[in-house]
């Protein structure tokens, strides 16, 4: 499975220059997965696709949990939309 986000800069865009976001993805199983990236890459008033995590559903029963925060820069932030959070099948 692959878990996706889909972003969008829109403007007024600020704060987000040089700022290292965390995301993880916690599963049913135990394990975590964690990454860092920074935003400022991303089109502006464009949807993107940012395809960060990809696990194998193993069958187990339970939730997963993700996050995306930033709280080391003490700077007001703007301009980010969230559309939504999917998982999708990984055909090889």
């Amino acid at each position: 499975m692959n878990f996706v986000f889909f972003l969008m800069m829109q403007e007024p865009v600020a704060g987000w220059t040089n700022t290292l976001v965390t995301f993880t993805l916690d599963l049913p199983n135990g394990t975590s997965q964690g990454c860092r990236m920074t935003l400022s890459h991303l089109l502006k008033n464009e949807w993107e696709t940012l395809s960060l995590f990809e696990f194998i559903a193993t069958g187990d029963v339970g939730e997963i949990f993700f996050s995306m925060m930033e709280i080391k820069k003490s700077c007001w932030k703007k301009g980010l939309t969230i559309q939504n959070v999917v998982t999708r099948p990984v055909y090889n």
